[in-house]
């Protein structure tokens, strides 16, 4: 870790390039018409729990928030303002393509993330899922640094004096985005252009294959947190194999070099020679491989990132307990990197796509990714759809059986639902819905459909109720096979029992309304 200043949240942006004799980059709507510099909106628009689910010892230390990441970062800067100490940032890349959600059928379910898009024809466009978000920012390159310059502002005042960003980004815009970064955070404390270098299909026969992401590393100040023995290189097997011709008295491979710089030496010659232990690795370079999402990992939302590469970038640039943050959260793998690793984390994203396939991922954890709440603004709240379902108790299930209960409903409803949890209304029917226990995942296809929230009618003069809301996710896989209850028909599942009378007076589980708001189509 190295130690220095750093400019104070609120002076100015510390490489402003607008100064005689520096280059300067320019973008639609930079200046005001007076010739001063455009700053972000500071107004705060109001957040709105809409879902609490407790982690271990009912924390609540996480956020999941829906909505535009500009129009809400003022209200994160009230709360996190000089607390993160890491940041990635994976915006889209400004490709014009529209992106969807893969439904797993068809020859492009194999393809990797995002490449079910690049596939034409009216065939391959009746394989897509829901919509996750439109690439196509207007004005091109200049409206992509527009729509990047007031977030990355505003970004930077969440970071602590120690914080570290990551922008992810590719070929067509990261040199543009390298000189709006100089300006904001400083060319001073620019680190590094690392690349990612992964595996595919290489079909481009006019031009070299890209198989290459870039990302920016910029940190707050002069002083910032790098752990590069955390994420050291492996190395070659040959190369472990050369130097480990000798084994010390605790079993550690050496080798024997001479002093000089010589080489190597067949035995030790007191004063001439030394013995140099096998590194477990090589330190980390500025280029590195990842594959894409191992098959248990894809979620099917497009261009979601490898638990790998976040696992390398949180692990050098975070100590465990620190809050790392993810505004374009895609998928969900920041979060879910950074629970596991011990980070607090908060999260967003614009999509509906996006916060469902998010929230899923978290709720298939152990811990639930550590507790988190689901925020939204006014107008990413989810609206009000019905699902027609009733879930009745099994005859002779054994009380921890986890296929104790039979819900039952039209296919369609059925599909829609992944998970489900229980728990209330905290402070009446407009407040945000509380697990009380752990939710399930449902078995069943291996599509996994939008999900749903949903919860039971009210029942006249009934002070308290159940309610149970979908633990979210677009074409997400499902828990390990092992996991799963058995099912004896695709209409049968379930895991706990409700309770509940029909209005005849007879035992037979409760009918469900839902609030659905992870449908395609619809917004959260």
């Amino acid at each position: 870790m190295t130690r220095g200043r750093h400019t104070p949240a609120n002076g100015p942006i510390e490489g402003d390039a607008s100064g005689p004799g520096n280059l300067e980059l320019t973008w639609p709507g930079k200046y005001e018409a007076d010739g001063s510099r455009t700053r972000p909106n500071p107004d705060v628009e109001p957040l709105r729990v809409i879902e609490r689910f407790p982690g271990p010892a009912g924390a609540f230390s996480n956020r999941l928030v829906a909505g535009d990441n500009l129009r809400a970062l003022p209200a994160l800067l009230a709360d996190f303002a000089d607390r993160v100490n890491l940041v990635y940032l994976d915006p889209p890349f400004g490709t014009g393509a529209a992106f969807h959600v893969q439904t797993g059928r068809g020859p492009t379910s194999s393809l990797p993330a995002g490449a079910v898009d690049r596939v034409g024809g009216s065939d391959a466009r009746s394989r897509l899922g829901p919509a996750a978000y439109a690439d196509r920012q207007p004005g091109g390159l200049g409206g992509f640094i527009a729509m990047l310059a007031p977030r990355l502002e505003l970004v930077r005042e969440l970071l602590s004096s120690t914080g570290s960003l990551y922008l992810h980004l590719d070929a067509r815009s990261v040199h543009a985005a390298k000189l709006l970064c100089d300006e904001i955070f400083g060319a001073a404390n620019f680190r590094n252009h690392l690349v990612w270098v992964y595996a595919g299909r290489e079909l481009a026969r006019r031009r070299y294959n890209a198989k290459h992401d870039d990302i920016l590393f910029y940190t707050r100040g002069r002083s910032w947190t790098f752990h590069p023995e955390r994420i050291l290189e492996p190395l070659l097997e040959s190369s472990r194999r050369a130097m480990s011709r000798h084994v010390d008295e605790d079993g550690r491979p050496y080798v024997i070099r001479y002093r000089d710089g010589g080489g190597f030496a067949g035995r030790d010659e007191p004063g001439r020679t030394y013995r140099q232990l096998v590194p477990a690795g090589t330190l980390p370079r500025d280029w590195f491989t990842a594959d894409y999402a191992r098959k248990s990992q894809r979620t099917g939302y497009p261009t979601q990132k490898p638990e790998a590469l976040l696992a390398r970038l949180v692990a050098a640039s975070s100590e465990p307990g620190e809050l790392v943050a993810d505004l374009f959260a895609g998928s969900g793998t920041t979060p879910v990197v950074a629970a596991t690793l011990g980070r607090r984390w908060f999260a967003g994203d614009a999509s509906p796509a996006a916060i469902a396939a998010t929230r899923r991922r978290l709720l298939a954890m152990p811990d639930r990714g550590g507790g988190f709440e689901v925020a939204a603004l006014a107008d990413a709240a989810p609206p009000l759809a019905t699902l027609d379902l009733v879930i009745r108790q099994v005859p002779g299930a054994e009380p921890h059986d986890p296929a104790r209960v039979r819900i039952t409903g039209s296919a369609d409803d059925l599909r829609a639902v992944v998970a489900w949890a229980v728990g209330s209304r905290e402070g009446g029917p407009g407040g945000p819905f509380v697990a009380s226990q752990r939710p399930h995942a449902m078995p069943g296809p291996a599509t996994w459909r939008p999900s749903s929230r949903w919860m039971p009618r009210p029942s006249p003069g009934r002070a308290s109720r159940w309610v149970a809301r979908t633990a979210c996710a677009s074409a997400a896989p499902g828990p390990p096979p092992a996991a799963r209850p058995t099912c004896p028909s695709p209409r049968t599942w379930g895991h706990r029992h409700l309770g509940g009378r029909d209005p005849s007076g007879r035992r037979a589980g409760r009918r469900f309304q839902a609030d659905a708001g992870l449908r395609a189509g619809h917004r959260l």
